[in-house]
């Protein structure tokens, strides 16, 4: 570690950054801290003992303290709510109806279906005819029309009758809480915009790479007629996703490639060997290395600027321009310390990126090649070239997939058990797709040249597509229902963390250590395992306009649905499925609710009554859908244990004894028997 200083700096600001924005930590107090701690270590570096053990000791200590306070401190500055004029502080909750608001788009708007999506920075509301200055970000839903896809980052919009409201979480167990997700990217407000106009335009560092975005995506547009050819070529050159397919998503996702969908570091890694490969063509450049990686260093971020400069092509050019810089400076610096610097400062400018999957993958697989990809390749040493060059892909897919499939665990519940076979063929097919694409656009002004390297991707593509279909059909192509903690994610990284340690000092000790982690996580994951297989419990879901209700005994269940949320995937697993993983259970017998003749269901001896009319008839749980005035002036007739209500009730029975649980406002209605 003393080699990477900076390593061991990341480490501490990460892990302080996250705590303070996982537990919304707010207080200045810990501002003061950093200051306090900055002073207390010039002190000792003056010289307040003779002792150098002593004051190395101290001195190493203090910087510590220093990192971890300046980590909360950039979180806590960073954060909008703990700005004075934060839309919270002037929202008032009982009257959120607000005549206008002027905002900043600050992102490129996202196309939906029928809407358009646009994130806007809030300068001001107008509320009761008085006029607030006010800061913080939030999502605005507009129609999609020819106006609203316009729309650019740097326009100064304002927004008639309208409210700011929180996202709602429908607290379903196990679901993901979107609402949070939304918070740890400093977006705290949603409205539906019916009546808006321009108001002008301001600098935006994304408004001049949206618009060259925009004119790349009319030319692939113009020149490619099929959708699903042109989503993907949108996705892989120009890290457009909006017009991907959910079943092209999922062919993706299922075989380990979804990662050549999203512009990261692979597509800036493979235009910097291009432009790399272009440049060393030429005597002159060959002689002035320095000149040679000024330009591909300005080649890189042009490529950026053309993609938009997604979040994922910033983070990546920046990590690379670091590599390229200090070879410009001639600096022999440790490849480790450069990675951990271009991660520092995107984190200063902003700590929230800390948490999102995108940054936490792209790191974790860089470090996972760098590291351990020079190691795996020396393991095996084919004589053909072609073979030599199929074991270094694999081998970059293989180091890159150790560092991040803990993260696919958590975050996705599933593993690509042939991602070694899919990235094989996918990676070099996105490294000519790209060379081709981004050719399109240098000879968009020649219709023949364009005509000609559009035919070639077309075949290219369908060859493509063809073999990712192939791959997701094979048997056993995608294992999912995993359900890992965030405390067993940081187990599995502690324990390949331990064996890398053991193979390289080889030290019997390390063994024992590696050998206990794992028996560690194994021990954690039986005793869930014998815990589940006692579980008798009822679930009903808080599905916005549906119903669903899980029936599990063990790892068997039962799931009670209408028609319409049984047959959609979708909100299965947004609202439901994760339960489901997190249970561990097998896959249910569906029942549609609309279907069955009896609504008086038995089940482990207890009487469940689904949306009777006959209140009075006895049962553990009575189910409606809403309640009507008749119900309501009636509830102390029903015999019933518990009553559950999915929709509409009066605020007065908000209150009411734990018998009446309403799920619209309480969340999913859970009872163990």
């Amino acid at each position: 570690m003393r080699k990477t200083p900076l390593v061991k700096f990341l480490l501490l600001f990460v892990i302080s950054i996250s705590l303070t924005i996982y537990f919304e930590i707010k207080s200045i107090m810990f501002i003061y801290g950093f200051f306090i701690s900055l002073f207390t270590l010039g002190i000792f570096e003056i010289g307040i003992s003779d002792s150098k053990k002593f004051k190395q000791i101290l001195s190493e200590i203090i910087i510590v303290i220093v990192v971890l306070f300046a980590g909360i401190s950039i979180a806590i500055i960073k954060t909008d709510q703990s700005k004075p004029l934060f839309i919270g502080h002037v929202i008032n909750k009982n009257q959120t109806l607000l005549s206008s608001v002027k905002v900043e788009v600050v992102e490129p708007i996202k196309v939906n279906s029928k809407t358009i999506t646009l994130t806007a920075e809030v300068s001001s509301i107008t509320l009761d005819s008085i006029n607030y200055k006010t800061s913080g970000k939030s999502l605005f839903y507009l129609k999609k029309d020819s106006s609203s896809l316009q729309i650019l980052p740097g326009d100064l919009l304002k927004l008639y009758n309208l409210s700011l409201d929180t996202v709602a979480f429908y607290n379903n167990p196990g679901q993901f809480d979107y609402s949070k997700y939304l918070r740890f990217n400093q977006i705290h407000y949603v409205s539906f915009i019916k009546k808006w106009d321009n108001q002008g335009v301001v600098f935006n560092l994304k408004r001049h790479p949206t618009i060259l975005r925009n004119k790349a995506l009319s030319l692939f547009k113009s020149n490619i007629s099929d959708k699903e050819h042109l989503a993907v070529i949108n996705a892989l050159v120009l890290g457009y996703k909006d017009e991907l397919s959910n079943s092209t998503k999922l062919s993706f996702s299922s075989t380990g490639a979804m990662h050549v969908l999203a512009v990261s570091g692979l597509h800036v890694g493979i235009i910097f060997y291009i432009l790399h490969g272009v440049f060393g063509l030429f005597t002159f450049y060959q002689r002035n290395q320095t000149l040679r990686n000024v330009l591909v260093l300005l080649g890189i971020w042009l490529y950026a600027m053309i993609t938009g400069m997604s979040p994922s092509v910033v983070r990546a050019t920046t990590m690379l321009t670091f590599f390229i810089v200090a070879k410009i400076m001639n600096r022999q610096t440790n490849i480790y310390n450069l990675l951990a610097a271009s991660a520092i400062l995107l984190l200063v400018f902003d700590p929230f990126l800390i948490m999102k999957v995108g940054f936490q993958l792209s790191y974790l697989a860089v470090l996972g090649i760098l590291f351990l990809q020079p190691k795996i390749e020396k393991l095996i040493s084919p004589k053909s070239w072609v073979l030599k060059k199929t074991w270094a892909i694999s081998c970059v897919s293989i180091a890159a997939q150790i560092t991040t499939f803990p993260l696919g665990l958590l975050y996705f519940h599933q593993f690509p058990n042939y991602f070694l076979l899919s990235n094989l063929i996918v990676i070099p097919a996105a490294f000519i797709i790209l060379i081709l694409g981004i050719l399109i656009l240098v000879f968009s002004f020649s219709s023949w040249v364009v005509a000609v390297l559009v035919f070639l991707m077309k075949y290219l593509l369908s060859s493509l597509l063809y073999v990712v279909h192939i791959i997701e059909q094979i048997p056993g192509a995608l294992s999912q229902g995993y359900s890992i903690s965030i405390f067993e994610t940081f187990l599995i990284y502690t324990i390949l963390l331990s064996f890398i340690i053991c193979v390289k000092y080889n030290r019997n000790w390390l063994y024992v250590l590696c050998i206990s982690l794992f028996i560690c996580f194994l021990a954690i994951d039986v005793k869930e395992d014998l815990n589940l297989k006692k579980l008798n419990r009822l679930v009903i879901y808080n599905v916005p306009n549906h119903f669903g209700m899980d029936l599990i005994n063990g790892s068997n269940h039962y799931f009670i649905g209408d028609s319409v949320l049984i047959n959609d995937p979708e909100k299965l697993l947004f609202y439901v499925k994760h339960n489901w993983f997190d249970l561990d259970l097998k896959d249910p017998r569906f029942i549609a609710v609309d279907t069955l003749k009896q609504k008086q269901l038995s089940w482990n001896g207890k009487k469940i009554n689904l949306f009777h009319d006959f209140l009075n008839v006895q049962a553990d749980v009575t189910v409606l859908k809403r309640l009507t005035k008749k119900q309501q002036l009636n509830l102390t007739q029903i015999d019933s244990t518990y009553l559950v209500v999915l929709d509409d009730y009066s605020e007065k029975f908000k209150n009411m004894s734990s018998k009446y649980h309403f799920v619209k406002d309480k969340g999913a209605f859970v009872l163990d028997f």
